[in-house]
């Protein structure tokens, strides 16, 4: 028997955070909402969201999103990636 994969709304609102060596700021953010299989598979949410706001500066960069249901009402989790730092030609 074949093993049924089921999806779940998932809305996730990203931010992406930068410094040139000052205080942090905000570079771009996101706010989304995919289908995501219940069955292990990892999804991408992109901040800035695809076709959005381009970022194109030097400096230090981390992204981080919070997931919920689209409604807010459940919370999925965070995730956040390490600093990366950048330097644009």
């Amino acid at each position: 028997m074949p093993c049924d994969h089921r999806t779940i709304k998932v809305h996730g609102k990203g931010q992406l955070m930068y410094s040139t060596g000052g205080s942090p700021s905000t570079a771009a953010m996101s706010s989304e909402t995919q289908s995501v299989k219940t069955d292990g598979t990892k999804s991408t949410f992109c901040t800035p969201e695809v076709g959005g706001k381009k970022v194109d500066w030097s400096g230090s960069f981390q992204g981080s999103t919070h997931c919920t249901t689209p409604d807010s009402r459940i919370e999925i989790g965070d995730a956040t990636t390490p600093v990366v730092k950048v330097k644009v030609p």
